[in-house]
């Protein structure tokens, strides 16, 4: 009757009248005999259950019928009473008993808790501060008792796990409303952060893929990666489950992919800080090579596919695409030596590019006998968000190829030499000439400007072009000058970078050129092969050791300081 009542449009006034009966009748019904709860009992609760909220939503979220502060704590008194025990009589801790009728009764308690705290953000339900500090309380005892370690949970322990992260989930959203009852008890005793400390364990024991998953842990899972999107970095970085997110990247749950991915990214950026910190620091006289490699479940993810494009499901293309966004997350911000010592890695690798460029332009329709390729003119995708990644019904419209885009870019950006190599023996260039290349240009020229030139560029003027991409830097020593003229090309970085003399050199070409007046002798204490050699070590970094412009023009002028001094 409930259930036929609840599809009604036209139920409300009656499924209120009900829940407000059962209520008030619910604690005459809930007697406990022998250390079990009748059955009468739990039949309420589970119409309770169903009459509190209706099928008609409201802000996306179950539109719930007014309760009286009343009934709600006659409800909580006797549920509580289930529990605690009277004065005479204390129970065993039923809250984290493993007896299975009490497993299922905790797991629909949970529900009717989970409604009490969503209907009271609604100003449906009325109740008081220590009802709610109890429901505070009760979520925490059964997150802990699910989350300490065990062989495998039981069927109706997934059950249970499943209505608590729901319950949690309901408390973090009214904890965001800032509500004036939950928001102070949600507050004190560190709740907050205790329970993102236990749903980062349960992530990385239930989210790290398994044989067999079916569809109450992939719901279990979803709930998961949602509560734990945001934990705090300095729970994640005491955790710190970088292994376990990388495998995560494979997971068959999107929504763990996406959290597993910005766990990664996170502690990636932490890594890079600290270890170009560290080489920065190392004395030079030191004997000892620094370990500068990629992390062990970075490559392990880079190579963890092994079947052609066709074969995959969408998870594995998405971790496949996830673990080469982890891959360029090393290159950010890192240093020089940092950089380069990775690029030395993945040149050891089996061909990587040639494997990650064809699954991108496969994803990207490119080369394709019939039709055109993905267009993306219209599309932004230097950057990348994964909160915003959704694959939805129809993942090759818009989610995949912005994605590939993005990978492409950052490639081309990181790896440039690996890239070159490959590139020399494509036969269709169009998307790299048309649409990435004028991106990487205009960067350049950014970065250029960016950059603080009193500390980068010390005793040298840089100027560059936006119009003939052109960058003129001069050195400057008491009354002579020495000017280098870097000429990128329209296909940047995929052709060679032309490094020439500046107008004080007598070579140069460019627009750029003759800016500034002629110096006495462009290379006023310099050798012709000396000044040959610095003009080809500055072309050599930016070709083959994957350097920007700005590490080129640092080398320049390192390499002229040096000579002066």
């Amino acid at each position: 009757i409930v259930l036929a009542a609840n599809d009604s449009q036209n139920c409300d006034i009656e499924l209120s009248s009900i829940a407000e009966i059962l209520s008030n009748n619910f604690f005459d019904k809930a007697k406990i005999v022998e250390d079990s709860i009748n059955n009468a009992a739990k039949f309420n609760l589970v119409l309770l259950n169903s009459t509190m909220q209706s099928q008609k939503k409201e802000n996306h979220h179950p539109f719930f019928y007014t309760l009286s502060e009343n009934s709600t704590k006659l409800v909580l008194k006797t549920i509580r009473r289930w529990f605690e025990g009277s004065e005479n009589s204390i129970p065993q801790n039923r809250l984290k008993c493993k007896v299975p009728e009490w497993l299922a009764i905790n797991a629909e308690v949970a529900i009717y808790l989970r409604l009490i705290v969503l209907g009271s953000c609604q100003k449906k339900v009325d109740i008081d501060v220590k009802s709610a500090e109890w429901i505070v309380n009760t979520s925490f005892i059964w997150a802990q008792y699910l989350a300490s370690p065990k062989n495998d949970h039981t069927s109706i322990e997934y059950v249970l796990l499943f209505n608590t992260l729901e319950l949690i989930s309901s408390l973090l959203y009214t904890n965001s409303l800032k509500t004036n009852i939950w928001t102070p008890i949600l507050s004190e005793n560190s709740w907050l952060q205790k329970i993102h400390r236990l749903s980062l364990s349960l992530f990385c024991e239930e989210c790290v893929p398994k044989v067999g998953e079916y569809f109450m842990i992939s719901k279990i899972q979803s709930l998961l990666a949602a509560i734990c999107f945001q934990v705090p970095e300095d729970i994640l970085f005491d955790r710190t489950p970088f292994e376990e997110s990388c495998l995560s990247l494979y997971s068959n749950n999107e929504e763990v992919q996406k959290t597993a991915y910005s766990f990664v990214k996170r502690l990636t950026n932490r890594f890079i800080i600290q270890e170009s910190l560290k080489a920065e620091l190392t004395p030079k006289s030191n004997t000892e090579p620094l370990d500068m490699t990629l992390p062990e479940p970075v490559v392990d993810a880079l190579t963890h596919i092994k079947l052609k494009y066709e074969n995959l499901s969408n998870s594995e293309i998405l971790g496949y695409l996830l673990s080469w966004l982890v891959l360029f997350d090393h290159f950010e911000n890192a240093t020089f030596s940092l950089r380069s010592a990775y690029k030395t890695q993945l040149q050891n690798l089996d061909d990587p590019l040639s494997s990650l460029f064809g699954t991108l332009f496969k994803i990207l329709e490119v080369g394709k006998k019939f039709g055109s390729p993905f267009d993306l003119l219209p599309w932004e995708f230097e950057n990348f968000y994964i909160e915003a990644f959704n694959l939805g019904e129809s993942p090759a419209d818009f989610a995949f190829p912005l994605l590939a885009a993005h990978l492409y870019y950052l490639a081309l950006r990181h790896l440039p030499s690996l890239a070159r190599n490959w590139w020399a023996e494509c036969r269709n260039r169009q998307l790299t000439l048309s649409v990435e290349s004028p991106i990487l240009l205009q960067r350049e020229i950014d970065s250029i400007q960016q950059v603080d030139h009193s500390t980068v560029f010390e005793n040298m003027i840089v100027k560059a072009s936006r119009t003939t991409y052109e960058i003129l830097a001069a050195y400057t020593i008491e009354d002579a000058k020495l000017e280098l003229l870097i000429k990128l090309p329209s296909s940047f970085p995929l052709q060679q970078v032309r490094v020439d003399s500046g107008n004080s050199g007598g070579t140069g070409s460019g627009t750029l050129a003759g800016s500034w007046p002629a110096g006495s002798g462009g290379r006023a204490g310099v050798t012709e092969a000396k000044w040959r050699a610095w003009l080809l070590a500055t072309g050599a970094v930016i070709m083959n050791q994957n350097a920007t412009i700005v590490d080129a023009l640092q080398l320049f002028r390192k390499n002229a300081s040096l000579h002066f001094e």
